[in-house]
């Protein structure tokens, strides 16, 4: 982080889901693979209804909001490994380079920990060099063929 910015993460609530939506919809164009086809309302539904399938991390500087990281539980029967599996890790791109997303992980991973959890596991789309690199520079090891990543909470 720059001098004199402070990053602050937070639980997402229901007054970020249209913003969420625009940031996702900003993801999908940044990379190569379609685009989400959510609606406000659907994403929404997804993170602050009843019983929610995923649940959001906002990083916020200044009292804006500039980055998200999307999660749910993952839980395996055959090894009892439960895991945090990031859905989305998104930095607006005035506000990357500043420790943002690194803040993100950071948090998600101290929740995980508390949950009992291994770690956090990442699904990679393969040419994208950029994050593989920055979750390995945190410690992710590759942990099958099809590009999924295991960070350990234990930093």
């Amino acid at each position: 982080m720059t001098a004199g910015t402070e990053c602050v993460i937070r639980a997402a609530a229901s007054a970020d889901a249209w913003s969420d939506h625009n940031v996702g919809h900003r993801t999908g164009q940044a990379r190569t693979r379609p685009r989400p086809k959510l609606s406000a309302e659907y994403l929404e539904a997804q993170l602050f209804f009843h019983g929610p399938w995923a649940q959001c991390l906002v990083a916020e500087v200044r009292g804006l909001a500039v980055g998200f990281l999307t999660y749910c539980k993952q839980f395996e029967v055959h090894t009892g490994r439960r895991v945090l599996w990031v859905g989305d890790l998104y930095v607006a791109p005035q506000s990357r380079y500043m420790g943002i997303a690194r803040h993100l992980v950071s948090n998600l991973r101290s929740r995980a920990q508390a949950l009992g959890c291994v770690g956090l596991r990442l699904d990679l789309f393969r040419p994208n060099v950029e994050a593989s690199g920055f979750y390995t520079k945190l410690g992710a090891r590759m942990e099958e063929e099809i590009a999924l990543m295991l960070l350990s909470v234990r930093g």
